[in-house]
């Protein structure tokens, strides 16, 4: 869709594409006099992430023809720019940008939920919370039972897709673009130039160590002061 020179060479070439909402039967609403509560479950963000696969899917196989068909090159940086306006204002179920790792980047890593190991401290008697980590999840599952994996980024099957841009699209800094959009770097792209940083609000670059994968975030200077 979009096209842009890189200074150190070759492009950046983008695809972007806005998934429409999950249906309204995976979330709740409930109005409590004069306001509306929203929530959700496991399932809510599943049903989100779907989308994400869906709309990602699409245009890694618009990208694989292109770079068939010689329209792209290896050292052009091809990226997927997701919009999720209307998953956070249409199914009020927002898939986050922030944390490490960003909340959308379950939808192409095998991250599950987030869980706590709970132990009991025999000398106090109370229960002590351990760190939060990411349970190790690589499939999501349909309402109808089918099954989709989140494996984009660790599988080597979209190695010719080098990340995932992705806008919560809120109303602060609507003057600044870059401070809308993050970055997901994909760990087994095969491009040469290889984390190309695109100077957004917040990119992370991973790397995959036998089973285990590191993600390493950087953020624009101004931001990482704040």
């Amino acid at each position: 869709d979009l096209a842009f020179s890189i200074p150190s060479g070759g492009r950046l070439l983008v695809e972007v594409t806005t998934p429409a909402p999950q249906s309204k039967d995976t979330w709740h609403e409930e109005q409590r006099g004069p306001v509306t509560v929203v929530s959700g479950d496991g399932r809510s963000k599943d049903a989100a992430l779907l989308r994400l696969t869906s709309a990602f899917a699409t245009k890694a196989e618009i990208i694989a023809n292109a770079v068939q068909k010689g329209h792209a090159m290896a050292e052009d940086y091809k990226v997927i720019a997701i919009s999720g306006l209307r998953i956070s204002q249409e199914a009020r179920i927002p898939l986050h940008a922030s944390g490490n790792p960003p909340e959308y980047a379950r939808a192409f890593l095998p991250l599950g939920e987030l869980v706590s190991r709970t132990s009991l401290n025999q000398e106090t008697g109370e229960l002590e919370m351990g760190p939060l980590h990411h349970r190790f999840s690589d499939q999501i599952r349909k309402p109808s039972g089918s099954i989709v994996p989140r494996t984009a980024f660790v599988s080597g099957e979209f190695a010719h897709v080098d990340a995932v841009a992705y806008s919560e699209v809120g109303l602060d800094d609507l003057d600044r673009a870059e401070l809308q959009v993050s970055v997901l770097h994909n760990p087994t792209s095969s491009n040469p130039r290889h984390p190309t940083l695109l100077r957004m609000a917040r990119e992370f670059v991973g790397e995959i160590d036998g089973d285990q994968l590191h993600l390493q975030p950087h953020r624009l200077p101004e931001i990482a002061a704040r």
